[in-house]
């Protein structure tokens, strides 16, 4: 029943009676919330426990490639896309919520994506880039936009070595972040939250769920004087 009908049990205990049936809204407010940060090195495992702790309340968009090698694998996360229908997209800025160039190719969330995780009443959770997440908001879509850091250069860079990524590649994925932070600091009035993640993944899920729960309205309880709703 939740805290609502919670509510109502404690006002009843007080001595209060309803004049009317009490009923619950059955549909909880849902909304899209834009996580940006590529180099954010524990957001996909934190994605993953959000979408197993708040299972019902939070979904994940699916997101397409034209890399057809990525989506070669059973159970590859992404679903194939024509390139030329996906750059004209891009170019009309219509039917995306975020896209980002990753090499030759790209990675995009449609809206399609979006509609359906909503659909199902749920919160819906993008995973973008900082400038996918520029690109949503001047396409107009209506989001809370996240950014999600990395705890330092420095860990990124022992976490990319630890991966086995060469000295270039460090240097090359460095570059990529610096621009990234930048991005993110030319629009602070984009970011309704800018996190750090944690080493620990149950920690930077934790944050991130603070940030992208939705709210509950407030109660207002009325009534005239003396009827004990101070004491209540």
């Amino acid at each position: 029943q939740g805290r609502p009908a919670l509510r109502a049990q404690l006002l009843l205990a007080a001595g209060f009676r309803l004049a009317a049936p009490c009923t619950m809204p059955g549909r909880r407010r849902t909304q899209t919330v834009v996580l940006a940060g590529r180099f954010a090195r524990t957001k996909g495992a934190a994605i993953q426990q959000l979408l197993a702790d708040y299972e019902g309340l939070l979904g994940v968009a699916s997101r397409v490639t034209t890399n057809a090698e990525e989506t070669s694998e059973e159970g590859a996360p992404f679903a194939l896309a024509e390139r030329d229908a996906l750059e004209e997209a891009i170019a009309l800025a219509s039917g995306l919520v975020e896209y980002e160039p990753v090499g030759s190719h790209y990675h995009a969330t449609t809206a399609e994506a979006v509609d359906a995780v909503r659909g199902e009443g749920k919160t819906c959770l993008v995973d973008a880039s900082a400038e996918g997440a520029v690109f949503a908001a001047s396409a107009g879509v209506d989001a809370v936009f996240i950014f999600l850091k990395p705890e330092s250069p420095e860990a990124a860079a022992a976490h990319l070595r630890d991966s086995g990524a060469s000295a270039d590649e460090v240097a090359a994925a460095l570059e990529d972040l610096a621009a990234e932070a930048a991005v993110a600091e030319q629009h602070p009035e984009l970011f309704a939250h800018v996190l750090v993640e944690s080493a620990d993944v149950g920690a930077t899920a934790a944050a991130l769920a603070a940030a992208v729960l939705p709210t509950e309205p407030p109660v207002v309880i009325c009534g005239p004087s003396g009827v004990g709703k101070g004491t209540l």
